[in-house]
This record gives structure tokens, sequence and C-alpha cells, in this order.
């Protein structure tokens, strides 16, 4: 099925305004260590992403998105303290040979961040100088760090808020050549929902770092 933007538009004007559920079987950990503050936001994810399923049979919409598609893994992605835990942990479970191999390729990604001078902290109330960041990344066509060589995600079902909640509707043509996709949709509501929990579960900072630069401090424990 064709989907073009005011299709898109008016989903979100019939959809706007939906109750976002808690979660009854997954409370919230206080204070949690990162083994279960990771194993809470696994569950937490399938339970957006199911309130986002229910939306779209609702309305009859069908995102095209799948696992080991990875066109929007050159996108800006922003990460929270709380999930750059979560990302350590689940680092923490590859082989050295793995996690020295991503190093390398991560602390080069960070190398041309800094010569590019995107080694910024994101700042969710900065949303003019965040639109900046996120098309000058995309310029640079980085590929995410976290993309194994099959490009599936090694993190997948701990991956970051912003790609979770991210879902395109026409044709995976739309996703190769622009960052800004009128015919996809982030779901920015229930992203924040979650990263809310989140603080909730783990005191955070106020700002958030690109993903490269997050990964960078995970795997050198930079915390």
């Amino acid at each position: 099925m064709s989907v073009n933007h005011n299709d898109i538009k008016e989903f979100l004007l019939k959809s706007s305004g939906r109750e976002i559920r808690i979660n009854p079987n997954n409370e919230i950990p206080k204070s949690p260590n990162p083994l279960k503050l990771s194993k809470w936001y696994e569950e937490e994810l399938k339970w957006i992403n199911k309130q986002i399923d229910e939306l779209e049979e609702e309305f009859g919409m069908c995102n095209i998105c799948k696992e080991g598609c990875n066109h929007c893994c050159k996108l800006a992605v922003p990460v929270s303290h709380a999930e750059l835990l979560i990302i350590q942990k689940e680092t923490s479970k590859f082989s050295a040979d793995i996690k020295d191999e991503l190093l390398t390729k991560t602390v080069n990604i960070c190398k041309l961040l800094d010569a590019n001078e995107l080694s910024s902290n994101i700042h969710p109330s900065r949303h003019h100088s965040n639109e900046g960041i996120k098309a000058s990344y995309y310029e640079l066509n980085i590929t995410c760090p976290l993309l194994n060589d099959e490009g599936r995600c090694m993190i997948y079902p701990v991956r970051p808020v912003s790609c979770c909640t991210y879902r395109a509707y026409n044709s995976y043509n739309d996703c190769i050549n622009a960052h800004v996709v009128d015919t996809a949709i982030a779901f920015d509501e229930y992203g924040l929902f979650l990263n809310n929990n989140m603080a909730k579960a783990k005191k955070d900072k106020a700002y958030f770092k690109l993903i490269p630069l997050a990964l960078r401090d995970a795997l050198s424990k930079r915390l």
C-alpha cells in the first residue's frame, strides 16, 4: 500500500492524545543495577511497541520496518545516561575480540565527529541546534557502529529509545537518501514516556550523547 505525507498527517491527527498505558506487569525498579535496568528496559520496549502496533492496526497503517533493514541507522541517535548503562551491560557480553574491534571502529567515528565539531552533548530543550546536529551528522554518512557485518543491530532487544520508536511507512527507498523522511514517524511521545520512566528508575543527566560517543564511553568504562 502506497503511503504519502498526507496519510501520515491524518494518522498522527487521529491518533494524537491517545493515552500511553503503563505496563502493569513491569514495575519501575528503584535504583537498579545495570542488569535489572536492562531487563526492565527490554520489557518496556516490547510494551511500547505493542501499543504502537495497536495504533497502526486501528488506523490501517502498516510499517515497512524489519530487523536487518538499516537505512535509518545512519541517523543521529541521542542516548541518555541510563541507556548508556544498558548498552554497557549488553556489550559486556561480547567476546574480547568483538569489543576491541567495536572500540576501534567507534573511536575512529568519534575522531570524525570531533573534526566536524559534533562532539557536543545534545540538550532536549534546544530543538533548533539539535536539528542542525542531526543534519550535519547525516551528511558524514556514518553507519552505526553497533551494526554487525550482516547489517543487524548487535543490541537489538535493548536498542535506544529513538531507534525503537521510529517507523517508516511507504518505501525503503524513502529512507536511503534523506535524514528527514516525510513518510516516517518518530513516536516522540512514546519515547518521552519511556525516558521519563527510566529517569524514575535511574536518576539521569539532563543531556544526551550521540550514540558513537556514548558507545565509546561504555566500552572504555568512562561513565
